[in-house]
């Protein structure tokens, strides 16, 4: 019979680690390194995850899954999500496409600029914005606090998308986004932050190219519309490299 597993006593620190994998789906120890370990050494980190998920086949908290053949994320549990009052929808399996995307996502928002971002929730925040109405796009929103001022931003990722659909796609979400007059105030301000995450920088840079270039093409006129004079882009588009990205998107068949 398997030894009964004592219940660790939890910090502010291991409940936060806790609520990132409900956010993120999963945390990364390298990444939780600079979002929560500041100063410390990884050691510190893993220390710390192996207290939350304890010993198989029972595991506490977390558990452990394979992100690659090099590296593993932590997964809430049952017993994670019910001690934080979440969904078990956080402790089901991913298929390797959102393994992808959430693990771009948690590094982009915490460890590309640590601290520097957050994910946001236009809907949740009326007063400010009054004009969010229907069905917004997937919850991909960010907002970046600056000395001077807060920038909202959207990202989407590349799983090894067709490069015309990639900019097609995000054409018609930055139109969408123009046409609604959700996000306007910000655009108009040069506020708002457009991203593509991608996994090689080869790629990025043929993004970034033909991402101006559409962009120049087919928002010019949207966006002299509503306030921004011809010529000037209301916004930064911009394609971001993730580092280890490229071991985890599947090849095509």
């Amino acid at each position: 019979m398997a030894k009964k597993q004592s219940k660790p006593r939890l910090t502010k620190r291991d409940y936060a680690i806790l609520k990132d994998a409900a956010q993120f789906g999963m945390v990364v120890p390298e990444i939780l390194h600079a979002q929560r370990f500041a100063g410390k050494k990884l050691a510190a980190v893993i220390s710390t995850l192996r207290r939350l998920y304890g010993r198989p086949p029972n595991y506490l908290y977390l558990r452990p899954e394979k992100l690659d053949t090099n590296r593993v994320y932590y997964q809430l549990t049952n017993r994670g999500c019910n001690l934080i009052g979440h969904s078990r929808d956080a402790s089901r399996p991913f298929g390797r496409h959102a393994v992808a995307s959430r693990y771009a996502t948690l590094w982009f928002i915490c460890a590309d600029q640590p601290n520097g971002r957050n994910r946001f929730d236009p809907r949740a925040f009326p007063t400010q914005f009054p004009n969010v109405r229907g069905r917004l796009p997937k919850q991909n929103f960010y907002i970046e606090q600056s000395e001077v001022s807060m920038k909202l931003g959207y990202f989407i990722t590349d799983r090894r998308t067709d490069m015309r659909r990639l900019v097609r796609n995000s054409c018609c979400l930055m139109r969408k986004f123009i046409d609604n007059g959700w996000f306007n105030d910000y655009l108009v301000t040069h506020r708002f932050a457009f991203n593509v995450l991608t996994f090689n920088a080869a790629k990025a840079e043929e993004i970034q190219r033909k991402l101006n270039q559409e962009f120049a093409e087919q928002l010019a006129r949207p966006l002299q519309a509503i306030g921004v004079p011809d010529g000037q882009h209301a916004f930064a588009a911009q394609v971001v490299t993730v580092p280890g990205l490229d071991t985890l998107i599947p090849q095509p068949r």
